[in-house]
């Protein structure tokens, strides 16, 4: 990454502290998507998968580097905040949108394109992924112009696992917009890190965790 942990975990410490993003966190409802209800529900699962995520990766021998994981952090902490403030139903591009505010928020704090852009283009796989599952096809120009913005694409594919891998966005069949997004890149990684095996662990993780909620 582009700056070193200290200034990372600086950023971080800013985000959590700050009066608009605490104003937010109690913000949503039970929904198509997010049965968790509220932001601060929503963070709470995803620092749980982080958590999944670090101790798989430790016992395969390839750890998370402080920087990727206080990075994706600042991601869990950031992305979805400000749909208190986003207009309804606009374009991800919009500067309404919650992923807009969200960029715009943050750059009030770090000064990283690549970060910034993870934040903006968070959703674009899993609107890709809606479009395969309507029409079987997917705009693909949309996809090339996401990883043009995104220099490590292995941090936005993990975050990706984190934040798409919960009970609202994994199908009973085993289909997921978190492996359609790792095969469509797959060209684009060159880690030593085994994403699919990674996605399948942490899919199988929820699963347990959705039947104990059922039992």
């Amino acid at each position: 990454m582009f700056h070193d942990a200290t200034r990372l975990a600086d950023v971080l410490s800013e985000i959590k502290s700050d009066a608009r993003y605490l104003k937010n966190l109690t913000y949503g409802q039970v929904r198509r998507g997010h049965p968790e209800g509220t932001i601060q529900a929503h963070i709470n699962e995803l620092e749980a998968n982080l958590h999944t995520v670090e101790s798989y990766l430790q016992r395969a021998g390839t750890p998370l580097d402080v920087c990727t994981k206080v990075t994706l952090e600042i991601l869990i902490h950031v992305h979805d905040s400000f749909k208190a403030e986003a207009a309804p139903r606009v374009k991800i591009d919009d500067p309404r949108s919650h992923a807009s505010l969200a960029r715009e928020f943050l750059a009030a704090k770090i000064d990283d394109y690549n970060i910034l852009a993870m934040v903006q283009h968070h959703d674009v796989p899993w609107s890709l992924y809606q479009q395969v599952q309507k029409f079987g096809s997917y705009n693909q120009g949309r996809l090339q112009h996401l990883c043009s913005q995104i220099s490590t694409m292995q941090v936005f594919q993990l975050f990706q696992i984190i934040d798409n891998t919960t009970l609202g966005k994994v199908t009973p069949n085993g289909q997921s917009s978190v492996k359609w997004f790792i095969a469509e890149t797959s060209s684009l990684y060159s880690g030593s890190v085994d994403l699919l095996s990674l996605a399948n662990y942490l899919e199988g993780s929820l699963s347990q965790k959705g039947t104990s909620r059922l039992s």
